[in-house]
């Protein structure tokens, strides 16, 4: 088999594209291109990044339903799932093999995944007041921008500075909140997201409705406004 150098990095997985895989499933006819992603390899190959043997996700005939895949015809596309351990760098070998056969080495690049720290001051605070969000991304060489969230809701970006993000806001809603900080990653460092910080926010205590007020109207009025 030949495995070609073109792999590509989608989040935790890469996509090979390999020929000589051998039968499939749903043979297409000679010549022509499978159809769907149902042409699965009757062998699932092997595969080591970094000498290290990653999980298979899938292993089939490319077609024109499947992402990266031109030319379709004899070519397949296996996915695969970079192992935790693997050492980040611009040239990691990968090397896949079937019946006993092994393929050519390629190099990729795997980015670090550099770990996110958010902290909230103050916390806890009281609505209305000004709360900053501060994002460490370490090493502080990395740059790119930080999104920062409650919940599923942006707050706000940041850009990376000597490896710091800053979003200032008063306008975190009261109650319990969910924060984290999502870094969008570069060409040398992948996504990465801080873990969830709690945020407690208490709400400022009210005095009620004030007490009524009679005003002159006048003997038609035409209208009336009301407000809190």
């Amino acid at each position: 088999s030949t495995l070609f150098p073109y792999t590509t990095l989608f989040r935790s997985q890469i996509y090979i594209f390999v020929t000589g895989l051998g039968a499939v499933a749903n043979q297409p006819s000679d010549g022509a291109a499978a159809s769907g992603t149902t042409s699965t390899t009757t062998t699932i190959p092997t595969v080591t990044i970094g000498g290290i043997s990653a999980t298979v996700v899938f292993s089939r005939l490319c077609s024109s339903a499947t992402l990266g895949c031109s030319p379709t015809v004899g070519y397949y596309q296996v996915a695969v799932t970079v192992p935790s351990g693997v050492t980040p760098g611009g040239s990691v070998p990968v090397l896949l093999s079937i019946g006993g056969a092994n393929s050519n080495t390629v190099t990729m690049n795997i980015a670090a995944t550099p770990p996110v720290v958010l902290t909230p001051s103050p916390n806890p605070s009281t609505f209305g007041q000004v709360v900053t969000l501060t994002a460490a991304v370490t090493p502080s060489g990395a740059t790119g921008k930080v999104t920062f969230y409650n919940g599923v809701t942006v707050l706000g970006v940041g850009t990376l500075s000597s490896g710091q993000a800053v979003l200032t806001t008063e306008l975190l809603p009261s109650g319990s909140l969910s924060l984290r900080a999502y870094y969008g990653g570069n060409g040398t460092y992948a996504a990465s997201t801080s873990a969830t910080v709690t945020q407690t926010v208490t709400a400022l205590s009210q005095n009620g409705f004030q007490a009524a007020v009679s005003y002159n109207a006048g003997n038609g009025p035409y209208s009336a406004a009301v407000g809190d």
